[in-house]
């Protein structure tokens, strides 16, 4: 308790962990925005604990942390300060899915160096083998590298066998460089639920396990922000939701870049970082795409930006950031010389350490009557003649006489000026996007069908992609593809309604009467003996002897023999 109580101290004595405003009255139905600030001035992880103190009410306990790293460090953020935090919740999954979505874990790199990472699967085969060799979870991708500063999307995919919560601690390992160097292992918990439909006798899921992905289950959780900007361009929004979406759908959303400044433009270039197609972070056949990539954003003035988000034919769940970066535009080759020109005109003016007004007329001397003296002539006309005081007089003088005296001068003159505001540094802002792509029989069913024609689905379908299809296909290889035609084809509700709604097909007259009509290629394969003779059905077929009365025989009867366009005459006579 001591050593908690001397690191809280130091937290809030250095001013490591700032909160404000403190104090306040609200008013009823009014909101009050509160800022919580950490600055990364002393490395190490710190952590404080605050309690809002409600007058005639409760007081809710508020954990704060955060961590600063050296310059030099290489380590992952994937969670907050406290250990116990590192908490990572996919969104529930249906028992017997057979396609469960990708579910992706965001790795940030804080840091300028380059990141190489691993996971430990280990965890992973002890959890299948406690689940009787069923993949509860797999990784996709458990290992890659990430650039400085940069993301990576760790995609996962969780799908249960019970209606229960599933949970397994996974290691994510820096791998070294060199022998010699320190990695950092962080460790993260993975927690799902598997569940059933209600109406199936499901039990409702917990708010606990709702996913990382809900946010609109947080209480007072809204994407506007609601703290004034903290720069000179702000976003209106701090994260892009696509929401729910279907399979192989186009949506888009709008953000704005708002300048808040009237001194200066910037340039704007978007990263998509873990989202670009490079990158390995979506589906394959699903995109991101941002419009205008890069442009100005004019002094005072506002942007819009299209976000268009291209979902593939396999669902995913998604939840990482984007980064605009913001740089004052570089000056020109005129604009430089004409700035130099300014100064040193500026530098050459005359410095005027007091200035006076005309001075006060005296009784004239006999050279001044006699027109011999500028100044008088210039007070005789009432010309508003500006004097340089004496102190002028003798530091210009003095520095006629002593050359070297005005650099010195110049020299101790320059420190006494205030220095020139520096150029601003870049500004990084940064926007979260978050969303869900559903096949699109399970949008139906979930969602029904009115809100599925709300989204637009081209009628294009991607390429197949031909990496993934063995070169030789067997019979088990087809065996497999059949079954997933006809299991993707009889899970959509309309296709099982319209088998539902079939009738009995009458069986046609002419099938019923040997050459009744019916096309020559569409009759079956008539039973003949060794001379070409029709030796009758054994099926129960009504058979018309065409020989003499045109009796009907039925069962196996043998018929007389007849020749096809006999038959045909008499079954139309």
């Amino acid at each position: 308790d001591d050593e908690i109580t001397a690191h809280q101290r130091f937290v809030v004595e250095h001013g490591i962990v700032e909160v404000s405003p403190k104090r306040g009255v609200l008013q009823p139905g009014e909101r009050q925005p509160v800022r919580v600030l950490y600055k990364h001035a002393h490395v190490g992880q710190h952590w404080l604990t605050a309690l809002l103190n409600v007058k005639d009410g409760r007081s809710v306990r508020l954990e704060l942390g955060g961590r600063t790293v050296g310059s030099k460090v290489r380590c992952l953020d994937i969670s907050p300060a406290n250990p116990s935090m590192a908490l990572h919740t996919f969104a529930p999954v249906r028992i017997g899915d057979v396609h469960p979505p990708k579910q992706s874990v965001e790795l940030r790199n804080p840091t300028g160096e380059e990141v190489e990472w691993n996971v430990d699967l280990n965890p992973l085969a002890a959890l299948r083998t406690a689940n009787w060799g069923f993949d509860i979870l797999t990784c996709h991708n458990p290992r890659g590298t990430i650039p400085p500063f940069g993301t990576a999307l760790l995609n996962w995919t969780f799908q249960p066998c019970e209606e229960r919560a599933y949970e397994c601690a996974v290691a994510v390992e820096i791998v070294k460089r060199f022998k010699w160097e320190t990695a950092e292992t962080c460790v993260m918990t993975l927690r799902g639920a598997g569940t059933l439909p209600e109406d199936r006798g499901g039990a409702p899921v917990d708010d606990s396990l709702v996913g990382d992905c809900a946010r609109e289950s947080w209480i007072g959780y809204r994407t506007v922000p609601s703290l004034p900007p903290a720069s000179e361009v702000a976003l209106s929004s701090g994260s892009c939701v696509f929401g729910a979406v279907p399979t192989l759908s186009i949506v888009r959303r709008v953000v704005t870049l708002r300048s808040m400044t009237d001194d200066r433009e910037y340039e704007f270039e978007w990263q998509l970082g873990a989202f670009a197609e490079d990158a390995g972070g979506l589906e394959p056949g699903s995109c991101v795409a941002i419009e205008p990539m890069r442009g100005v954003v004019e002094r005072g003035e506002e942007v819009f930006v299209k976000i268009t988000y291209s979902a593939g034919p396999n669902p995913q769940v998604f939840d990482g950031e984007i980064r605009c970066v913001l740089t004052p535009p570089a000056r020109t080759k005129e604009e430089i010389e004409e700035e130099e020109r300014y100064l040193a005109e500026k530098a050459n003016e005359p410095e005027y350490i007091a200035i006076d007004g005309p001075p006060e007329p005296t009784m004239p001397t006999k050279k001044e009557l006699a027109g011999e003296s500028e100044v008088w002539g210039a007070i005789a006309a009432q010309d508003q003649t500006l004097r340089r005081s004496v102190m002028h007089n003798h530091t210009t003088s003095s520095a006629a006489k002593f050359p070297h005296l005005e650099k010195i001068h110049d020299a101790a003159h320059e420190k006494t000026l205030p220095k020139p505001r520096p150029p601003p540094e870049p500004i990084t802002l940064h926007l979260t996007l978050e969303g869900r792509s559903v096949p699109q029989v399970a949008f139906r069913e979930e969602h029904g069908a009115d809100a599925f024609d709300r989204f637009f689905v081209p009628d294009w379908r991607p390429d197949i992609n031909m990496d993934s299809i063995p070169a030789h296909l067997d019979e088990e290889d087809m065996e497999h593809i059949f079954q997933d035609m006809l299991h993707e084809l009889l899970s959509d509700p309309a296709v099982r309604r319209g088998m539902e709604d079939l009738a009995d097909e009458v069986v046609p007259m002419y099938l019923a009467q040997r050459g009744g009509g019916a096309p020559r290629d569409f009759l079956p394969d008539v039973p003949e003996d060794g001379d070409g003779d029709f030796v009758g059905y054994d099926d129960g077929v009504v058979v018309v002897d065409a020989g003499g009365e045109g009796s009907v025989h039925e069962g196996s009867t043998k018929a007389a023999s007849s020749k096809a366009p006999s038959t045909r005459a008499a079954s139309q006579g």
